[in-house]
């Protein structure tokens, strides 16, 4: 005999050691009352404060892919909301916009930072495969949001092209380039995405990441040692502001609305 239990994790790049110990949930997908009692034993160490979800194995891998794809839909919410801006040329301030949006409670403040979309490993795949399961369905709601977010990094070159000018022949620093903070993961990385749009538009473009270790090209985007004059340097992740004060550029950009020198 043997059982069969689905256990969703819910871990965040970044910061998983913490979310094992202080999860906000546990799923688990269980057939038998004995399937119960050894995930009550596997978890003990966590807090008992901590809710405990027990249902069948369908319902628990939705849970896992629904709250990744509700979160998806956030950000690519956001974006949305910023092109509507820029469409009818609106002075907004989407930090003050995204912060006040986030003291209602039940919108809570996750993903509502206009800017570069989500991506990563869990992200982009579990909301992809519930936008293909939702065409049978005749909706497209979760098929846009993956529209959205395909579309963002061609957008956002469109938009600094119109502030800036044409992107081309242009040097180009890109700081941060795995696809959020305190990670190194490059896995369907926007910012790299980003990297390789310019350079294919004849840019040479460079990179620099406290959080990649080892500086190499990748893709064909070759490191930055932050010595040379640029003329655009594009931060798409928190930076320390002593790494700020090193790069000499013509133009600094954040392209997140929680960053310094956001331009968008």
């Amino acid at each position: 005999d043997f059982y069969l239990i689905y256990n969703p994790e819910f871990l965040r790049e970044g910061s998983s050691i913490y979310n094992l110990i202080q999860p906000d949930k546990i799923v688990a997908g269980i057939n038998h009352q004995k399937e119960k009692e050894i995930i009550e034993e596997l978890y003990k160490f966590i807090p008992s404060s901590i809710p405990k979800i027990f249902t069948n194995w369908e319902t628990a891998e939705l849970i896992k892919l629904a709250q990744n794809a509700f979160l998806a839909m956030k950000i690519s919410f956001a974006n949305d909301v910023m092109y509507i801006a820029w469409k009818h040329k609106w002075n907004i301030d989407f930090k003050i916009l995204a912060e006040a949006l986030g003291l209602d409670p039940r919108i809570g403040k996750y993903g509502l930072y206009p800017g570069l979309g989500f991506s990563g490993s869990c992200l982009p795949k579990d909301t992809k495969l519930l936008a293909e399961l939702e065409k049978e369905t005749g909706y497209k709601l979760i098929q846009e949001v993956i529209r959205i977010n395909e579309e963002n990094v061609e957008r956002i070159i469109k938009k600094l092209e119109e502030k800036y000018g044409k992107l081309k022949n242009k040097k180009i620093l890109i700081v941060g380039l795995s696809f959020k903070e305190d990670t190194d993961d490059l896995r369907d990385s926007l910012s790299l995405e980003l990297a390789k749009k310019l350079k294919d538009k004849g840019n040479i473009v460079y990179w620099y990441d406290d959080d990649i270790k080892e500086k190499k090209e990748i893709e064909g985007i070759k490191p930055s040692d932050l010595k040379e004059k640029y003329d655009f340097v594009l931060i798409t992740k928190k930076v320390q502001n002593d790494i700020l004060r090193k790069i000499n550029a013509k133009k600094v950009i954040g392209l997140k609305a929680y960053l310094d020198y956001f331009d968008l």
